[in-house]
């Protein structure tokens, strides 16, 4: 079992260390990324919540906008009714402003909280794993490098 050019070692017992780690390393890598991404999908459920109500709230704006507008020309009552109108679709505005800043902030928070959950504990074995796989394919390739000159033949 020679692994001339791969970054792994030639000794059967080196070499099964090192794919066990590689293996460990992704599925701890792959799970990690699942959780956060389904904490990404939990907090984006309430980014889901404020579109909703940002449309819904649009819709009423809009109705009661045009409602104002044809109650307009009612007599006696006609202005009062459509100020009334509009100052409730003013109203549905704000709260569709509302909608929309939570639609905003909780897509933000989404991925601000799946980097955090997921981030630390990918680095946290990633970084270690793969400061120890440079620096031996680092060793492995001096080595071959030596033994590949006249002088390394020797060796």
């Amino acid at each position: 079992m020679t692994s001339h050019y791969l970054p792994y070692a030639t000794t059967p017992s080196r070499l099964l260390a090192q794919l066990i780690s590689d293996v460990v390393v992704i599925a701890w890598t792959t799970v990690w990324v699942l959780v956060g991404m389904a904490v990404h999908a939990a907090v984006s459920t309430i980014a889901e919540v404020g579109r909703q109500v940002e449309t819904g709230a649009n819709g009423v704006a809009d109705n009661l906008d045009s409602a104002g507008d044809r109650t307009d020309n009612f007599p006696l009552i006609g202005g009062a009714l459509s100020k009334s109108l509009r100052a409730a679709s003013e109203a549905a505005l704000d709260i569709a402003g509302a909608g929309h800043s939570l639609d905003t902030t909780a897509s933000w928070l989404a991925w601000v909280l799946a980097l955090a959950v997921a981030a630390p504990l990918i680095l946290f074995v990633a970084l270690p794993w793969l400061f120890l796989r440079i620096r031996f394919f680092r060793r492995k390739w001096t080595a071959l490098t030596l033994a590949a000159t006249p002088a390394g033949e020797q060796l």
